[in-house]
């Protein structure tokens, strides 16, 4: 039985103290794959850029619009960060994919046989944060490639853009119906509010039944009478009509009972005023609301301070896996240097 003639750790001290020819094979292999590189066939990148900004102090027009006026944010940095992430997911939404595809298709037949899935591969965006946003297309046909970087550039600043204007008017329409909102509690506190005058003026005329009917009011009980009547007057034409024909000082109850009759017959039909306000604000309530939430959907959840610009599209470069492939000529120099040395050690045994 042959006896092996060779040690483990002494044949590893030999190989390595070769380190040339290491060298060597490792520098062979990264030659001979940055050679094939060339061989390899290309693909063509195409570049079209977007300019993305974003003004979260932004101001507009309408003077009460105070929602975007002057915000009160947590973080700055971490809302700019989160609208930079809803963009990129945006812009790979399968909406605008296929829209992309589709204009792709009709402008040339050779993407008929593309779909949606592999358009999809052939995407992708490089950007850091609000500033220059590269929309980069690759293929193996530089004409297919500025074709994919062209159209899915316009079509991310068309529905970007509309986005950005969908969430500006669903601001304008929130701020719309708070303020109807704010007038239906209004109508309805003033309803509540007129219940318990009623009440009130319904207790006192009650108490009035036993008042001298031929004998003035005492002053405070007039006093009494009098605020009873306008604490919730207005400055209107019917309320100033009501408080200007209320009775003298020495004025009998029974005037008073006039005159406060006289006063929740106008209640009466105020309540029925009141009554149709809110059914009509909330009328424009549920409106507002169906055009909120169909301006919120369409908005993708960006800020209306989002601003989205075309820049240019850049002509295709050549894209060669040079680096690749020559580390891999490289990792292959040295699995053979390997190999060898196995070999080499084998046949000593």
């Amino acid at each position: 039985m042959a006896m092996r003639s060779w040690v483990l750790p002494e044949e590893v001290y030999r190989s390595l103290h070769r380190w040339p020819k290491l060298i060597a094979y490792f520098l062979i292999g990264c030659l001979v794959g940055w050679g094939i590189s060339f061989i390899y066939p290309p693909s063509y990148r195409s570049t079209d850029s977007l300019y993305v900004g974003l003004n979260p102090y932004r101001a507009f027009d309408d003077a009460t619009f105070l929602a975007l006026a002057n915000p009160d944010y947590t973080n700055l940095d971490d809302y700019n960060n989160w609208q930079m992430s809803q963009l990129n997911a945006a812009i790979y939404l399968d909406e605008i994919i296929q829209s992309t595809l589709d204009r792709l298709q009709e402008q040339d037949d050779a993407w008929r046989s593309v779909d949606s899935v592999e358009l999809r591969k052939m995407l992708r965006a490089e950007w850091r944060t609000a500033g220059e946003w590269n929309l980069i297309a690759e293929d193996r046909q530089p004409n297919l490639a500025t074709q994919a970087a062209q159209t899915w550039g316009e079509v991310v600043l068309e529905r970007i853009n509309n986005g950005v204007k969908a969430s500006r008017n669903a601001f304008m329409i929130d701020q719309e119906m708070q303020a109807v909102v704010s007038q239906i509690v209004k109508a309805e506190q003033r309803q509540n509010d007129y219940q318990v005058f009623m009440d009130a003026i319904q207790a006192w005329l009650s108490a009035a039944n036993d008042l001298p009917p031929d004998e003035p009011l005492q002053p405070g009980e007039r006093w009494q009478v009098l605020f009873l009547a306008t604490r919730l007057a207005e400055f209107t034409p019917a309320w100033m009509a009501l408080i200007q024909v209320q009775p003298e000082n020495i004025a009998t109850p029974e005037a008073y009972v006039e005159w406060l009759s006289q006063i929740m017959d106008y209640i009466d039909r105020d309540i029925l005023t009141l009554e149709g306000q809110i059914e009509a604000f909330d009328r424009q309530r549920y409106r507002l609301k169906e055009q909120y939430d169909q301006e919120a959907s369409y908005s993708l959840g960006l800020s209306p301070t989002l601003e989205v610009v075309g820049l240019e599209l850049a002509p295709p470069k050549t894209v060669r896996p040079i680096g690749l492939l020559t580390i891999i000529g490289g990792i292959l120099g040295l699995s053979l240097w390997l190999l060898l040395q196995l070999v080499r050690i084998s046949n000593r045994v």
